[in-house]
């Protein structure tokens, strides 16, 4: 009898509870962000051989608000023209894990790069997106230089003002 009890609850009931809290976490979620005011840092812009670059930056603690907050970047005026709107995200989860991800958007390893910055300078809880006006010259590695610059400034910006 006691071996079909713990049974069941390895089974059927342990999974079930599983489920049932992650289901209370993402509501809980989805209500946070309901209500989110969604602020923005932006850092500096860099232009070079016709080039432009400019960073925005807000906070991040979970994938959802970084989704969210993709899409108002987007509606900010002048973004939705760049040629490339690069991201990069990093946060802290409630376990304590560290969550990252990146996206290029087109241009090459530039995603990693900006993602390396941060973690190289242990930013945090912050979603970072650069937008390159591309302007028919290329810039060879110097582009990256400039991605981690206009992105870091954005997410500096950001850590002063929160």
């Amino acid at each position: 009898m006691h071996f079909i009890f713990l049974r069941f609850v390895k089974e059927i009931l342990l999974p079930v509870l599983i489920k049932i809290g992650f289901f209370l976490e993402c509501c809980h979620y989805i209500l946070q962000l309901r209500n989110y005011n969604f602020y923005f840092s932006t850092g500096k812009s860099v232009e070079d051989n016709g080039n432009r670059f400019i960073g925005h930056a807000t906070t991040a603690v979970f994938y959802k608000q970084i989704r969210k907050s993709i899409v108002e970047v987007m509606r900010k005026e002048g973004v939705p023209s760049a040629t490339h709107n690069v991201y990069a995200y990093r946060f802290q989860g409630q376990d304590g894990t560290i969550h990252e991800g990146s996206d290029d958007d087109g241009e090459y390893g530039a995603g990693r790069h900006l993602l390396k910055s941060l973690t190289d300078h242990e930013i945090n809880n912050v979603l970072v997106i650069v937008s390159r006006w591309f302007s028919g010259n290329k810039l060879g590695p110097r582009r990256f230089t400039h991605i981690s610059e206009v992105g870091l400034s954005a997410a500096k910006n950001l850590q002063t003002t929160v």
